[in-house]
C-alpha cells in the first residue's frame, strides 16, 4: 500500500525525484522490518480504497526509536565546537562531560562512545573471523530474539559478524547470552562492524569487567557489592527488599550484564550510555542506585500480606513499570539523580575498596528470618518467577534467567 501510494505521489507530483522516492521507500521499509505497521497511524487515499501511511508517521515512528537531539542553542553550539577539535583516544572535556546529561547531538555520538572506550580504529579483518559450530549456533539462535521490534531484520547478518568476530577474538569466554543484546546497539546506531567489534569488546571490558566468563565471577562480585553499597547508602530500601526476599541478582541482572538492554527502550538505553561513556563504569552502579532512590518505595511490603510471594511477585511488577514509566516520562530525572551519586566520592571509596576485598562466595549479612528455610526460599522465587507469566517479563524473566544460571555454574 505504502508502495503504491509513493508511486501515485510520484506521478502527482514531479518535484518528487528518483532519489528522494528510493529514500522514502527505504525508510518505510525499514520502519517495516522494525515495527508493527498496525501500530502506525494511517489515512485513506482520495479514492478511499486502502490505507496509507504519511511521511508524517515515518517521520515520527523514526523518532519515537532514538532519544531527541539537544534544541538550545547554546548547547549545540558547544557540541559543534568539540566536534570542530581533533579526536582523541582520553576522555572528554568537562564542558562535553556537562552537555551529556542534555542529550548528544545524533552525529556526533559515534565519536563520543569511540573516544570514551578508546577506540582509536575498528578490528581489522572482523567481518572474515569464524569461531567454533556450536558457539555459531547459539548466535544463530539468538539473533532472531534481539531487539526484534528495534532491529532491522537486515542487520542480522551484521549483528552475527560481530558476535562471531568476538568470540573467535577470546575464545576462553567465546559468547554468551546478553553480548547480542549490547551489540545490537552498535549494530542500530550504524556502526561498521569493525568498530562495532571494538565498541562490543571495550564495553565488556570496561563496564562488564569478568561478567561473561564460564563462572561469572566478576558478576557475583558486584551483585555483592551492589547489594553491600544499597545496604549502607539506601537502607531503608535495603530493608523493604531484604524483608521480601528479593534477590540482588535479579534486580541487577540487566543493569549489570546487558546494560539496561533488556527492559528499557532503545531511546533510553542511548542516554544511559552516553552518560556511562563519559562517566565510566560507575555510571553502570550510579543509574542503577538512582532507579532504586526513585522507585525503591515499590518494595515496600503491603500491611497485612500473607503470601509472600504474591508480594514478591507485586512488587517486582511495581517496581519495573515505575522505573520505566520513569524513564519514558523523565530519563532527565533518572540522570540527575545518577549524577548526584557519582558526586558521592565515599561511595565510590567504598564500592573499590569491596572489590578489593571480595572473597567468593561472600554474603552480605541479613537480619535473622524467623519465617521459611533458605531452600524453601530459593524454590519459592522460582515459582515466583515462573507463575508471573508476561505480566513482569523484563525484571522478572530477568531474575529467573539470573537465578538459574547461577544454579547451573554452581553444579
Amino acid at each position: 500500500g505504502a508502495g503504491m501510494w509513493l508511486l501515485n505521489r510520484k506521478a502527482a507530483d514531479e518535484s518528487l525525484s528518483r532519489e528522494d522516492f528510493v529514500q522514502r521507500l527505504v525508510d518505510f521499509r525499514t520502519l517495516v522490518d522494525r515495527e508493527d505497521i498496525g501500530e502506525l497511524t494511517t489515512l485513506d487515499d482520495e479514492d478511499g480504497w486502502f490505507a496509507v501511511v504519511t511521511p508524517t508517521d515515518l517521520l515520527a515512528k523514526h523518532d519515537s526509536l532514538f532519544p531527541p537531539e539537544p534544541k538550545d542553542g547554546e548547547q549545540r553550539a558547544l557540541w559543534e565546537a568539540w566536534a570542530a577539535t581533533p579526536s582523541s583516544a582520553g576522555p572528554p572535556p568537562q564542558f562535553v562531560c556537562d552537555l551529556v546529561y542534555f542529550g548528544v547531538m545524533t552525529d556526533m555520538r559515534r565519536r563520543l562512545w569511540r573516544e570514551g572506550l578508546g577506540i582509536t580504529d575498528g578490528v581489522s579483518g572482523a567481518d572474515e573471523l569464524s569461531c567454533a559450530p556450536e558457539i555459531c549456533r547459539q548466535i544463530d539462535l539468538d539473533i532472531p530474539r534481539t531487539m526484534p521490534s528495534t532491529l532491522p531484520k537486515q542487520s542480522g547478518a551484521q549483528l552475527r559478524q560481530v558476535l562471531v568476530a568476538v568470540a573467535s577474538r577470546n575464545p576462553k569466554v567465546g559468547y554468551c547470552q546478553s553480548m547480542n543484546m549490547i551489540a545490537a546497539v552498535f549494530v542500530i546506531l550504524d556502526f561498521p562492524v569493525p568498530h562495532a567489534v571494538a565498541g562490543l569488546e571495550g564495553v565488556l571490558q570496561l563496564f562488564c569487567p569478568g561478567y561473561h566468563g564460564p563462572s561469572m565471577a566478576g558478576f557475583r562480585r558486584d551483585v555483592f557489592v551492589f547489594e553491600c553499597i544499597v545496604q549502607r547508602f539506601l537502607p531503608t530500601v535495603h530493608l523493604h527488599i531484604s524483608e521480601l526476599e528479593v534477590p540482588f541478582v535479579g534486580l541487577a541482572f540487566d543493569p549489570f550484564l546487558c546494560l539496561y538492554t533488556k527492559v528499557f527502550p532503545l531511546r533510553v538505553v542511548i542516554r544511559f550510555w552516553d552518560v556511562m561513556m563519559v562517566e565510566g563504569a560507575n555510571a553502570v552502579f550510579a543509574i542503577l542506585l538512582a532507579l532504586l532512590e526513585l522507585q525503591g518505595h515499590c518494595f515496600k511490603a503491603p500491611e497485612g500480606f500473607v503470601e509472600r510471594e504474591e508480594a514478591v511477585q507485586a512488587a517486582m511488577v511495581s517496581f519495573e513499570n515505575g522505573v520505566k514509566r520513569t524513564a519514558k516520562t523523565d530519563v532527565g530525572r533518572i540522570l540527575e539523580v545518577a549524577r548526584s551519586w557519582l558526586d558521592r566520592a565515599e561511595v565510590w571509596a567504598e564500592l573499590q575498596a569491596l572489590r578489593l576485598n571480595y572473597v567468593e562466595g561472600s554474603t552480605v549479612p541479613k537480619r535473622p528470618r524467623s519465617s521459611t528455610s533458605s531452600s524453601d526460599n530459593r524454590l519459592g522465587l522460582r515459582s515466583v518467577f515462573a507463575a508471573a507469566g508476561g505480566a513482569a517479563a523484563g525484571l522478572l524473566e530477568a531474575g529467573r534467567e539470573a537465578i538459574e544460571h547461577l544454579g547451573n555454574q554452581d553444579k
